[in-house]
């Protein structure tokens, strides 16, 4: 039933995850490969799409405290099954069948391997099962993030966390939508106190926990203005094992691609995209890179991919909206404006998409009422956040006050500083040579030599 669907993902991520750390074997990303899922494509379609030579399939079976999990191997070109095995244990065993598994296919595609029998592949966070369990679904999340998902993943996590204080790699992947969360809400700092909190418990926990390192990158950019220290945190976190999609997301997003480092970012994010071919994500970061770096072609090449995935991040919408054109930029309007309605708590976002939608489209009016609402809700103390107000003023042409507003932003360490400001206005034509605006990238650290 659907409600072991998370427990063979669980069982396929940790194989996934275990197989990748093999010397010699080339593994596809997790979006990808769970995007088939329930689908019925054809082997050669996978095949196609992942450029895999091989597919694991599998199915859990809970009855009681009893599980059955089936795995099989398949070639893509012969259509022949290399290996088939079933397992049946207690549930309590899931972890031992993950490596008993793990270990057979490994030996099945590698028999140049001779793996040990007791060598353990996959890393055991926790022995709570139920723990376990509610982890595996809120992990569903770190790939396609979403508003309308965040709430439900937080909660699970907060749980998982309650029920094993011990698990590292649940208080990092806490950390990790906290801090995400943070770019959404009007006031980010209660998201950024509390990702810090769970990065920091991640890494006493577990050193070398990826999600936590990556957190601390990121911290150490927005909140000390220090680039060098959070390459270092890259670095570790790479070094550590990071998941490439993940990794190359975050490095791109608040590193590389705010300090205008976009020829250093291309790579990765080709690299990333190629193994993960239907990350959200990854592929929005690189349509940015290709269209910042005049690659008009390619950046609607990918930008079209993107619409026709149906994103529903609202980073992901804009970024087809202003890259199609205005008719797709009205249709991105419409969409980020029902989001707004859908998650109150993140309407900022959606609302600071819209003006740059109004941008493209050269619809002052709608700009000139969003922002009007806005100003009179800032005069009500109302929570309205300055990155916002300031893409308003951008989008009427009104730049100083803009950079008014960005000032702010940057005082309150708001992440789309980062994440947004800084590389989208970079390469304008007026505020990328502004003063204040060229004042603004140095207070926040991101003059880079040349």
């Amino acid at each position: 039933g659907h409600d072991h669907q998370y427990l063979g993902d669980g069982i396929a991520e940790e194989l996934l995850n275990a197989l990748a750390a093999i010397e010699g074997l080339n593994v596809a990303a997790r979006t990808s490969s769970f995007s088939f899922a329930g689908k019925g494509a054809s082997m050669d379609e996978i095949g196609k799409t992942l450029h895999v030579g091989h597919v694991l399939e599998g199915s859990v079976r809970r009855s009681g405290q009893r599980l059955r999990v089936t795995a099989q191997l398949i070639d893509v070109q012969s259509g022949f099954h290399r290996f088939t095995q079933s397992y049946d244990r207690e549930v309590q065993d899931i972890f031992a069948i993950q490596n008993d598994i793990a270990r057979e296919i490994a030996a099945a595609l590698l028999p140049k391997l001779g793996l040990d029998k007791d060598v353990v592949l996959v890393r055991q966070g926790t022995s709570n099962l139920e723990a376990y369990n509610l982890w595996l679904m809120a992990r569903q999340w770190l790939t396609r993030p979403s508003p309308a998902a965040y709430r439900a993943a937080t909660e699970k996590l907060a749980e998982v966390t309650r029920l094993d204080p011990g698990f590292a790699e649940a208080w990092g992947d806490l950390a990790y939508i906290k801090g995400y969360g943070g770019s959404w809400a009007a006031d980010p700092l209660p998201y950024l106190m509390e990702a810090k909190h769970a990065a920091e418990t991640a890494l006493m926990l577990s050193p070398d926990n990826v999600e936590g390192l990556l957190f601390r990158a990121y911290s150490s950019l927005l909140v000390y203005h220090d680039a060098k220290a959070a390459d270092g945190y890259y670095r570790q976190a790479r070094d550590a094992g990071a998941d490439l999609t993940v990794w190359a997301f975050n490095r791109a997003v608040l590193h590389d691609h705010p300090m205008g480092q976009l020829e250093a970012a291309r790579p990765y994010l080709e690299e990333a995209e190629r193994n993960d071919p239907l990350a959200h994500n990854v592929k929005w970061m690189l349509a940015w890179n290709y269209h910042q770096s005049g690659r008009r072609a390619d950046a609607v090449r990918v930008a079209e991919q993107l619409r026709r995935l149906g994103v529903s991040a609202p980073d992901g919408i804009a970024v087809w909206g202003i890259m199609l054109g205005p008719s797709a930029a009205r249709q991105a309007r419409e969409t980020l404006a029902t989001l707004v309605d859908a998650v109150p708590e993140f309407a900022h976002v959606g609302q600071m998409y819209q003006f740059a939608m109004d941008d493209v489209i050269g619809d002052r009016e709608h700009a000139r009422e969003l922002l009007d609402g806005l100003l009179e809700n800032a005069a009500a103390q109302l929570p309205v956040s300055p990155i916002v107000i300031a893409e308003g003023y951008k989008a009427l042409g009104e730049f100083d006050d803009a950079i008014d507003w960005w000032s702010r932003a940057v005082d309150q360490h708001v992440p789309y500083t980062l994440a947004w400001m800084a590389p989208r206005n970079r390469c304008h034509p007026v505020i990328g040579k502004h003063p204040r605006f060229l004042a603004l990238l140095k207070r926040m650290g991101l003059e880079t030599e040349t």
